[in-house]
Formats: C-alpha cells, sequence, structure tokens
C-alpha cells in the first residue's frame, strides 16, 4: 500500500466517523460502495480499506445481502461500552489534572461553550459532537497515545448507543458537568475530577434506556 492511498483511506475514514457521531449517518445506513466511490472521487480499494477499518472500529457492520451498514449496537454492547467508558476516563482526568496546561484549558472551554450553544439551539447531533471532543480531549491531555486511541473507538460507538437507547430527544452528555470537570481541572484537583467524572457518566448512563425489555432485537454489534 502506497502512502498516498494510506492517506486517501484515513481521509475517508476521518470523514465518515465525522458523518456517524453526528448522526448524519444513523445506525443501520447502508453505506454503499458505489456511492461512496463517487462521493470521494476515489477507488473501490480505498472505500474497501476504509470499511474495513471502520469495521475494526466497531462503528460499521457487515449483513448479508445488505454490505456494510453503520452498527447497531446490542443492549449488551451499550452497557458494556457505558462500563468501559467509565473505567478509562476517570483515569483519564485523574491523570489530565496533572499535566494540564492554561492553553488546554482554554481549549476545553471553547468546546463547553460550543456544546452549550449547540444545546440551546436545539442542534444535539452537533452538541454530541462537541461533547465527544471535550471527552477526546482529557484523554489526548494525558499523552497516553493508547488510552486515547482506544477512548476514540469506544466514543464513536457511544455515539449510535446514545443515538438509539436515549430515553428522550435531549443531549443525554451535559455540558454544565462538563463545566464542572474543566473547573476541577483546572484547580489540579484529580481525586475531586474523578469523583465529577463518575457522577456525570452515572447521569448519561440514567438517560439512558439499557434495561432488558422484551421484543428488544440484539443489534450488529455483539
Amino acid at each position: 500500500m502506497t502512502k498516498a492511498t494510506s492517506v486517501e483511506i484515513e481521509d475517508v475514514c476521518s470523514v465518515l466517523r465525522q458523518k456517524i457521531r453526528n448522526l448524519e449517518l444513523t445506525p443501520g445506513t447502508r453505506l454503499v460502495e458505489k456511492n461512496l466511490m463517487e462521493d470521494f472521487g476515489t477507488s473501490r480499494a480505498v472505500i474497501r480499506q476504509a470499511l474495513l477499518v471502520l469495521t475494526h472500529e466497531g462503528i460499521v457492520s457487515h449483513i448479508a445481502n445488505r454490505g456494510a451498514v453503520v452498527s447497531t449496537p446490542s443492549l449488551k454492547k451499550a452497557r458494556e461500552i457505558i462500563s468501559l467508558r467509565k473505567v478509562l476516563e476517570k483515569e483519564c482526568v485523574r491523570v489530565a489534572a496533572t499535566k494540564i496546561t492554561p492553553s488546554q484549558i482554554q481549549a476545553l472551554q471553547e468546546m463547553i461553550d460550543k456544546e452549550r450553544i449547540a444545546v440551546q439551539n436545539d442542534k444535539i447531533p452537533e452538541a454530541l459532537v462537541h461533547s465527544s471532543d471535550f471527552h477526546a480531549e482529557i484523554s489526548r491531555i494525558t499523552q497516553n497515545e493508547t488510552s486515547h486511541h482506544i477512548l476514540q473507538e469506544i466514543l464513536g460507538i457511544s455515539s449510535l448507543v446514545c443515538s438509539i437507547y436515549s430515553k428522550s430527544h435531549k443531549c443525554p452528555c451535559h455540558f454544565e458537568d462538563h463545566q464542572k470537570i474543566l473547573e476541577l481541572l483546572a484547580k489540579e484537583d484529580s481525586e475531586a475530577a474523578m469523583l465529577e467524572m463518575q457522577r456525570h457518566l452515572d447521569n448519561l448512563e440514567m438517560s439512558l434506556n439499557l434495561e432488558d425489555r422484551v421484543g428488544l432485537l440484539g443489534g450488529d454489534v455483539t
């Protein structure tokens, strides 16, 4: 694979990830290779490789007689994602509180401000993107590349979970909670930041309908 081809594949992945995160591509949406080739002006080989990457990340699935589709996380997967986020993100804020810089604090504040404006204008998909960016940026601040990469993948699936299992049409991730977390990070208070992140993700979990219910069909992500 040439360097140029690798860049093309990542470009396609980046655009599709963003469209899935902001729910422009919703769970179950078909990802037709021919259409994607035309949209991106690239080859079938590049599209197929990009879809394989996204399949590995868990946000795309392959279904017999349908081809590639945006994944529909099962109830079991949804629970696992929320549980994993609690473990990983508490550690992220603990470490981030010891490393965060004034410029990073400012960057996080700008994300919160954008999220708040999106919520106030009832632009929930846009708010979800800014919310996801906030969580991803905290993991980046830890300077742990492995943790950051894992969380980015988890956040992609988490966006799908929120779109399917949310109890309301409101943004399940509250910018007010993000503001409190940022204030504690700015104070370099690791313990309090961990507790606030736990409370925040508990609130997220409560905003989702993750209880067993008769007739629920498992999704593509198991």
